[in-house]
Parts: structure tokens; sequence; C-alpha cells
């Protein structure tokens, strides 16, 4: 069972995480897309491993 502390936590990176998509959306697309796609797939990672 998955603590209050990591919920909160996961919470937290998932608000950065859209916060990240909405800032690179309005920039470069090419590099901020894989960027993107890099951090979210690390952070599903760093999840699973929770």
């Amino acid at each position: 069972m998955k603590s209050s502390l990591h919920v909160e936590n996961v919470t937290q990176a998932n608000l950065r995480f859209a916060a990240l998509s909405l800032a690179l959306s309005h920039g470069e697309r090419g590099w901020g897309r894989r960027l993107l796609l890099g951090f979210r797939q690390i952070l599903t990672l760093f999840e699973a491993v929770l």
C-alpha cells in the first residue's frame, strides 16, 4: 500500500510535469518534446520502483 506521503510526492511531480508541459508547448517543440517524453518515462519508472 502506498503511503500518503508517496501519493503527495507523485501528485506534486505530476503538477510539475503539467507545468513543464505547458511551458515547453510554448517554446521550441522539437527538443522540448523529446526532453518531456524522456522525463515522463523516468517519472513512470520511478513510480514503478516505489
